[in-house]
């Protein structure tokens, strides 16, 4: 009974959930062609023309820097998908649902999503390699013939990284959600959302994220001066920038949208506010 009250809420909210779905899948599967390419050795030793220890640098950044970007992503739909079934979850308890039974529920849900847009990504990352793959090749003059999408290697990493995150997601929401009153679960819509109006931070936010994006993106131009350590200044300098930056400016339209009772009160907007 209490699965075919956790179905209908799922199919109540198939907007909302096939959004975030999308986005995991294709998170897996960006992943999934950065893996194949980065870690195939046919790929690597077809590009020795252009220095293979250079190569294999920017690779190796690039997937830590994917692997950053995809967690963060993962962290933000986890909280939104446990946003929006909270109250349905308080629901059952009402109707006298335990709580190690919702417990086991949600962590399921958690677990299933994330292998189904994983399995899902990983289909679409061959297709996706193939092409990026060939592109890849023509643009650099690489001498490789039969390069496939398919590579077993990162497919095994990408089913480990993305398992253990939705794995660790599926714990933590387990753990918020039982240790949460139903009357909480019951008002989550009604929470009031604290957002930090510092101006004098968004500022210095701002100065600093470009100063660190200028150094980035002039490191990667002095790359015949720099060298390798081009790559490394660029990786740090411009993922800081970028964050000092997109959260300054992301937070201040934010508190403007907020401020315009008009927009905020429309539809779902004060909910979406929320949740960003």
């Amino acid at each position: 009974m209490l699965w075919k009250l956790s179905l209908t809420g799922l199919k109540s909210r198939f907007k909302d959930y096939a959004v975030l779905f999308s986005g995991l899948t294709l998170a897996a599967a960006i992943f999934y062609m950065f893996m194949t390419i980065a870690i195939n050795p046919a790929f690597l030793k077809g590009s020795m023309a252009i220095a293979f220890s250079i190569t294999q640098m920017v690779f190796i950044f690039g997937i830590a820097l994917l692997a950053i970007i995809t967690l963060v992503y993962i962290v933000y739909a986890n909280s939104f998908l446990l946003s929006m079934r909270k109250k349905d979850y308080g629901t059952y308890m009402i109707l006298g649902a335990r709580n190690s039974k919702i417990g086991r529920l949600i962590f399921t849900e958690t677990v299933v999503i994330g292998l189904l847009a994983t399995a899902l990504g990983i289909l679409i990352g061959i297709g996706l390699t193939q092409v990026v793959s060939q592109l890849l090749i023509s643009q650099l003059g690489l001498q490789l013939h039969k390069f496939l999408g398919f590579y077993l290697p990162a497919i095994l990493w990408t089913v480990v990284f993305f398992v253990v995150l939705f794995f660790l997601a599926a714990i933590w929401n387990r753990h918020k959600l039982v240790s949460t009153s139903v009357i909480k679960l019951l008002h989550e819509d009604q929470k009031p959302v604290k957002l930090r109006n510092n101006r004098i931070w968004k500022a210095t936010e701002v100065i600093l994220g470009l100063a660190l994006l200028a150094i980035g993106y002039w490191a990667m131009w002095d790359y015949h001066q720099l060298q390798i350590k081009s790559v490394e200044i660029g990786f740090v300098t411009i993922l800081a920038g970028s964050y000092f930056v997109f959260d300054s400016v992301f937070t201040t339209v934010i508190n403007a949208l907020r401020k315009n009772k008009k927009f905020k009160y429309s539809k779902l907007h004060s909910f979406t506010l929320g949740q960003l």
